[in-house]
């Protein structure tokens, strides 16, 4: 997702450690869980590979407590 790594970007160079980012776009715009947690997956793993220095050492993704099938697919994601 363009959004997650241009955020990552930016607090990077603002030297920031850490970040909690929404579940996007899996709510009220029902994009497909699956995919939009493959994505911010892959975002945060190829910015992890593109800067082993980073400042960021700590992303959290928030979900609502009771979206249990958002809470299991990225459970899924990040295991991968």
């Amino acid at each position: 997702m363009h959004f997650i790594s241009k955020c990552l970007e930016e607090l990077n160079s603002s030297k920031h450690t850490s970040v909690a980012l929404p579940g996007l776009t899996t709510g009220f715009l029902m994009f497909p869980k699956r995919v939009a947690a493959k994505n911010a997956c892959r975002a945060v793993a190829q910015f992890i590979d593109a800067n082993p220095d980073s400042s960021l050492r700590e992303v959290r993704f928030v979900l609502h407590p009771e979206d249990k099938e958002t809470l299991q697919v990225m459970i899924y994601m990040v295991l991968l």
